[in-house]
């Protein structure tokens, strides 16, 4: 049997990177994890977003909620999605959410080295005056807590403080 693909994708990109992926994938089912900010005044984001890249017309998907700035929450989901599918569908993950999203799909190839990920390239950029400005708060992710997990044995599950513990429960 032949791998199905299943894209897990952050969904925060514009409409035409969103459309480009999801034609070039082919996927026969598709899992989206909407970005929660965390801030209320942005939470108008989240569904701005999803009407942007047509989420509700799409057939065969699953969606979630993770945060776009808690990594360990995107990295949760994709270690469990992995667990449910990964044994008889090709997973297939295109980053286009926050950075801290990214840094927990970055995490996850680390651990699941059969993680395929689908960059969508912008055919433009906009000019610098669209871009934002300024920097609320600066935070600095140690990773030291990864050093001592093993890559290669049994299933693995996020820990809520020390990096990725060691789950008992394969799945």
């Amino acid at each position: 049997m032949s791998p199905v693909n299943r894209p897990a994708k952050t969904s925060r990109s514009p409409p035409t990177q969103f459309a480009a992926v999801t034609a070039e994938i082919q996927a026969s089912g598709i899992t989206i994890i909407n970005g929660t900010p965390p801030r209320a005044e942005n939470q108008w984001r989240k569904d701005a977003i999803r009407q942007l890249n047509g989420i509700d017309s799409l057939r065969e998907k699953e969606e979630f909620d993770t945060s776009t700035f808690d990594y360990r929450e995107t990295l949760r989901l994709l270690l469990d999605l992995y667990g449910r599918y990964g044994a008889t569908q090709k997973i297939v993950v295109s980053p286009t959410g926050s950075k801290m999203q990214s840094v927990a799909v970055g995490l996850a190839c680390g651990f699941l080295r059969d993680l395929q990920v689908v960059y969508p390239t912008p055919q433009s950029f906009p000019t610098p005056s669209n871009y934002t400005t300024g920097v609320s708060n600066v935070y600095q992710l140690s990773l030291s807590a990864f050093a001592a997990v093993p890559t290669t044995v049994g299933a693995y599950d996020v820990g809520l403080g020390q990096g990725l513990e060691r789950s008992d429960a394969a799945g």
